[in-house]
């Protein structure tokens, strides 16, 4: 009876493996976790999942925001050079204004 309750617990052992009388040693194969644990741990993945979207999306509003920044910077300076180049255009000679006040007393 002992030597059947032997066999029987080295026959349920993972780490070996008996074929024709002869042990083979076999890697103790890893269990499976608990419904709860593996529920636990798909939680935790999609909760760093949707940070990592998150993040994504602060980061591109904010390329965008900066985008459109810079387009209203360039639009507005290439307003100004236009204004420039305007009041430059429609300005009279100076010279001559400024002797037709100094001929007449």
């Amino acid at each position: 009876e002992i030597q059947k309750e032997e066999e029987t617990i080295r026959n349920n052992e993972d780490h070996m493996c008996r074929i024709d009388g002869n042990q083979w040693f076999v890697q103790q194969r890893e269990r499976a976790a608990s419904i709860g644990e593996i529920q636990q741990r798909e939680q935790q993945e999609q909760e760093m999942l949707d940070l990592i979207e998150e993040q994504k999306q602060i980061e591109m509003a904010i390329k965008k925001s900066l985008q459109e920044e810079n387009a209203a910077k360039k639009k507005k300076q290439k307003k100004k050079k236009q204004n420039q180049q305007r009041h430059h255009r429609k300005k009279p000679p100076a010279k001559s204004s400024a002797k037709a006040k100094n001929s007449t007393p």
